[in-house]
């Protein structure tokens, strides 16, 4: 499993295990505290668990 980290409207980020971007947004999506917060702007970690900023955020599809 990789790591995401999405961040919310209030500008936090909240990190998550997934297999995929879309499964870790949706894992987010069923949490009621957050459902409404999350943006669809997410970042991947390496194997390393390092992220480099420069890259920027990446924005995921929501699937319908």
């Amino acid at each position: 499993m990789k790591t995401y980290s999405f961040q919310t409207k209030d500008n936090f980020r909240i990190d998550v295990k997934a297999s995929t971007p879309n499964s870790a947004y949706n894992k987010l999506k069923a949490i009621p505290n957050y459902a409404n917060k999350i943006n669809r702007n997410y970042f991947e970690y390496d194997k390393d668990g390092l992220y480099n900023f420069s890259l920027g955020w990446k924005n995921i599809k929501e699937s319908i």
